[in-house]
This record gives C-alpha cells, sequence and structure tokens, in this order.
C-alpha cells in the first residue's frame, strides 16, 4: 500500500515538473514584453543573458558574445580586453578605396571591456560591423534584437490590422496586436501562417494574407565602416587639449563644452610590439559624449616612446603595413576626424626611416579624410629627442606640427628651473618657424610644473630631484606650506620656495597670467593655434583667458588677473 502511495506522489510530481518544464518551452519562449525588458533576442528566439544599455549602446556578457554571436574572440581578464579575430576580406568601408586598402588576411583587434561586479561586457552595437550582426534595440521595450548578416531573413509589412498569436491555429493567447503598415521580420512559415518578429521585439504567427507578399524584400546583408566624407578645416585658430588616457577614458558627460577647445586628443594608441600591433583604450562612450559637445577627436598613437622597439618596426614594411590597416580600421569605428602621432625617444639613425614611415601613414590617413599632426620638441643638439625630427619634411608632409615647449628643465634635470620659461618658449617657436609654415604649427603650453626638491649633502653638493603636479595641487602645496609667491619677469611666471625638513623647495608656477603670456604667441607669429599638455591639470581659471585670446582676439595687456 505504502509503495503504490509513493509511487502515485512520484508520477504526480513527475508529471507536473513536466508540465512546468513544457510551459517554460513553450511560454518561455513566447514571454510578454514587460517579462523580456532589457533582454536580448537571436533572430528568432529568446536567449537569457545579461545585456545592458547606456546611452544608446548596447552592452552584452562576454561569454554570451562567445556563444551565441561570435566564436573568433578571446577575453583577457587582467587587461579587461577582448580580442577579436577579423577577416580583412569581410570589412567593407563607406569608401570603397578604403575597403581595397584594408584587404588582406585576418587582423586581430583589441577593445576595453566594460567591468560591472565582476563580470565583463562587450559593446556589440558600436561593434556590429565586426561581430558580423546587427543589433536594433526598441526604446520602448528595451529589448534588444540581433540578426547575424549571413541569415537569408525577409521583411514584410502588415496591410491590416491583425493580432500577432502565439500559436498558428485554434484559440491561442494574443501575443501583440499589428497595425496596418506594422513592420514585421519573417523567419519561418507553417501553412497558411509566417513566424515573425515585430519591431518592438514581439515573436508569434500571423496570417500570410495579411502581409504583402510583394513587399517582401531581403534585409541588408552589410553595414559600412565609417569614413569621413570631407577633411575638417577650421575657422580660425585651433584649440587643442591631450587627455591622458591610462586604460580607461574618462566619463565627461557633466563636463560643459570649453569654448576654447575645438579638438580633444585622447591618448588611446599605442605601439607595443615590432610587428605592428597597436593596444587599443578607445571607448566608444567617450565618442559620443564629446561629439555631442561638438569637439573634434584626435585619437593620439604613441611608440610606448621605447627606441630599440620603434627601431625594429621601422625597418619593417609588413609591420608598418599591419600598423596603419589598425589604425584605419579604428579610426572609423570610432568616427575619428584626425590621428595625432607622438612618436618620441627615437634612435637618430631611424630619422629617414621615420620620415618615410610618417609620410606612408600620412598618405593612408589622408585617404579617409583624416587630419595628421605629429609631435615635436623644439629644436635642439638632442639626437634623440629632438634631432630625429626632419621638421622641414614633417612639416611637408602632416596638416599640422604641435611643437612641445616644456620641459626646458626636464624630470631628471641636475639643476632646478621652469618647465617652460617665456623667453624658451618663444626661441622654440621662433626655430620651428624656420623650417615649418607658421599656419601649420601649434604651440604646445603646458597646464603642469615641477616642485624641485634641492637637499645639500655632507659634501657640499646639492641633490636635486622633482616631482610634476597640476595646477591646483601645486597650489594647495604652497598655500599648506606658506610659501611666499612673487612675479619673476624672465620666466614670465609666478615663483615661490620654501623651506622644510632642510631641505629647499622651488617652483615656477603655470597660472592664468604665465598662459596668457605664451597663448598670445600664437597670435604674435600667425600660428595655427595651440595644443595643451594636458586636461585634468588645469584650474578653470585659464580657459577663459586662453578664450579671450585665442577665439576674442583681446591681446595680453588687455587683460587682468587676481593675483
Amino acid at each position: 500500500m505504502k509503495k503504490s502511495i509513493i509511487i502515485c506522489l512520484m508520477f504526480v510530481l513527475v508529471a507536473t515538473g513536466g508540465l512546468l518544464f513544457f510551459s517554460f518551452l513553450v511560454e518561455g519562449s513566447n514571454l510578454g514584453i514587460e517579462d523580456w525588458k532589457g533582454k536580448a533576442i537571436l533572430e528568432d528566439q529568446y536567449i537569457w543573458t545579461d545585456i545592458i544599455v547606456e546611452t544608446g549602446e548596447v552592452y552584452m556578457a562576454f561569454e554570451a558574445v562567445e556563444e551565441f554571436l561570435y566564436p573568433h574572440i578571446e577575453m583577457n581578464e587582467e587587461m579587461k580586453k577582448a580580442f577579436i579575430k577579423v577577416d580583412l576580406n569581410g570589412l567593407q568601408f563607406e569608401d570603397e578605396k578604403i575597403t581595397t586598402l584594408i584587404k588582406g588576411n585576418e587582423i586581430t583587434l583589441n577593445f576595453n571591456l566594460k567591468e560591472i561586479d565582476g563580470k565583463f561586457y562587450l559593446p556589440i552595437k558600436s561593434l556590429e560591423n565586426l561581430l558580423e550582426i546587427e543589433v536594433n534595440l526598441d526604446e520602448g521595450s528595451q529589448i534588444v534584437m540581433i540578426d547575424k548578416k549571413e541569415t537569408k531573413g525577409l521583411e514584410g509589412t502588415i496591410v491590416e490590422k491583425i493580432n500577432l498569436k502565439f500559436e498558428p491555429k485554434g484559440r491561442t493567447k494574443t501575443i501583440a496586436t499589428l497595425q496596418r503598415g506594422d513592420k514585421v521580420r519573417v523567419y519561418g512559415e507553417e501553412e497558411d501562417f509566417y513566424y515573425v518578429r515585430t519591431t518592438s521585439g514581439d515573436l508569434g504567427y500571423v496570417s500570410k494574407d495579411y502581409i504583402h507578399q510583394q513587399e517582401l524584400t531581403t534585409p541588408s546583408a552589410k553595414k559600412y565602416i565609417f569614413n569621413n566624407k570631407e577633411v575638417w578645416k577650421p575657422e580660425g585658430n585651433i584649440g587643442l587639449v591631450w587627455d591622458y588616457v591610462h586604460e580607461f577614458s574618462k566619463n565627461r558627460s557633466d563636463e560643459e563644452k570649453l569654448s576654447a577647445v575645438d579638438v580633444v586628443s585622447p591618448t588611446w594608441f599605442d605601439l607595443t610590439h615590432a610587428d605592428g600591433t597597436i593596444k587599443n583604450k578607445g571607448d566608444f562612450q567617450y565618442i559620443k559624449v564629446m561629439k555631442e559637445k561638438n569637439y573634434k577627436i584626435w585619437g593620439l598613437v604613441t611608440n610606448s616612446f621605447d627606441p630599440n622597439l620603434t627601431s625594429e618596426f621601422l625597418g619593417n614594411k609588413e609591420a608598418q603595413n599591419h600598423f596603419i590597416k589598425q589604425i584605419l580600421i579604428y579610426s572609423g569605428l570610432y568616427q575619428l576626424d584626425g590621428i595625432n602621432i607622438d612618436f618620441e625617444n627615437i634612435h637618430y639613425r631611424d630619422k629617414d626611416a621615420f620620415t618615410k614611415f610618417v609620410a606612408l601613414l600620412t598618405e593612408k590617413l589622408h585617404q579617409m579624410n583624416l587630419v595628421v599632426s605629429i609631435d615635436v620638441t623644439i629644436p635642439s643638439n638632442s639626437p634623440n629627442w629632438s634631432m630625429v625630427y626632419d621638421r622641414e619634411k614633417l612639416g611637408k608632409i602632416v596638416d599640422y606640427v604641435a611643437v612641445m615647449t616644456y620641459d626646458e628643465h626636464w624630470a631628471a634635470s641636475p639643476k632646478s628651473g621652469s618647465v617652460a620659461s617665456i623667453g624658451w618658449v618663444e626661441r622654440g617657436i621662433q626655430r620651428t618657424l624656420e623650417l615649418v609654415p607658421k599656419e601649420k604649427v601649434l604651440m604646445g603650453i603646458p597646464f603642469y610644473t615641477r616642485l624641485w626638491e634641492e637637499e645639500v649633502q655632507a659634501n657640499g653638493k646639492v641633490n636635486v630631484s622633482s616631482k610634476a603636479y597640476g595646477m591646483g595641487k601645486i597650489a594647495d602645496i604652497l598655500k599648506e606650506n606658506e610659501a611666499e609667491i612673487i612675479w619673476d619677469d624672465k620666466t614670465g611666471q609666478y615663483y615661490s620656495q620654501y623651506e622644510k625638513e632642510g631641505k629647499t623647495y622651488r617652483v615656477w608656477l603655470e597660472d592664468d597670467r604665465s598662459l596668457a603670456l605664451k597663448t598670445a604667441l600664437v597670435e604674435k607669429y600667425k600660428l595655427a593655434g595651440f595644443a595643451a599638455w594636458r586636461k585634468d591639470f588645469e584650474t578653470e581659471d585659464v580657459w577663459d583667458v586662453i578664450d579671450k585670446i585665442i577665439k576674442k582676439g583681446i591681446s595680453y595687456d588687455e587683460l587682468e588677473f587676481n593675483r
């Protein structure tokens, strides 16, 4: 008897579980909009994965991308990066000549992942061209619809009001009511019914009689990578500020547009291997935010300031072509307006090879209508830091030459001194203008200074060291130490010093007055504009004086300063 009861109970449990499981399979694949809000549909199937939607971007959990969308992808959790293998022959730019230019075998690109609570997400909307998918987001339901480009689907138009049904026949659940003119995507058919997906993410059946068959069309199989239609040409002087990015770009959505600045140059790209491999720190959300503020974006690329790496790279044409293809693709994906070349610390023996490489890179970037600028030091007799730049030839190749008029006294200088005294800056500009046309020169200005520490040793020698600070931080340090600040006409800067624990501290300050004095050189020598290193080192008041000089034509002598 007990055995029979137990068997009956087991049967009931199994039957109930089976019904629940069947119900989940049936209803789970056709849940209502509210049930699937914030989820994803892959063509005609719901996929249960984490989706994050932020200001139009769609992020999908990395594991789901790899499983459902694109298997040719790997993740490095320590670097917080995704590495995507791409068939170059499958990439399409809006301009066919660029498509032809990047043709070749497979290439691996890398992108930053978004980490939330220890889980990593990839921006699939911005990368749909590489992942060979099409991503659509319904703003109302927040359902993400994904279609693979190779899928042979159909699109149709509803001709009369009709209910979208859970099953094609019989009394069945109504999923939604479709109106005349509504678009649907067709994924299958059963007798007189099509199985469709609506634009809001509902899946179900609708009678064929209610879809005009003549209007069934094959959806677009291709989406093109962006390239500029024309080169940006500024009106008046250019204001540029470099935005230093260690690994991830800062969110600047709450910052107001700087009227003195036309161009922001984030430090996104680094040559990391002699074969031309580039480390990419680009950020699609950053681009969206900054372009909405009406900035132009020039992505900065470095040689990691490694002379030996650079030498090996410059001796390898294949490596240079690999580098160029990556830059072209990244420029298109991020919709950049230009590229800023910041190769420093190069062996003097590679001077000609470097110039040839810049010419090759610039030629290709110009084909994408990108503005090309290069950063150089002021002319000096230092082989690796200055003489390696053939300024006369480079000035003819690129669109702009940004002169880094700072580090007059560098970090390891044996003597304390100004980072950029006015005389040193002006002489550097004068010598540059002997080689580069003035309309191509951007004058570098520093938003930082060095606090010098001097300590007298037992033998009487003075040990000198320094540390770089932004303008706000150094002002706090001087206030804390009750240091007197005086104007120095010779350097065109405020100077201060104080004693602490037997050591002497000296600093030549950058502030609104010293930067105004430097910025006035742009007008004096009719230069193209200024380039400031770097964002977040400045205090807000400097932008007002720079704007007045660069954009409003007010002279230095007409300005007033608080100190």
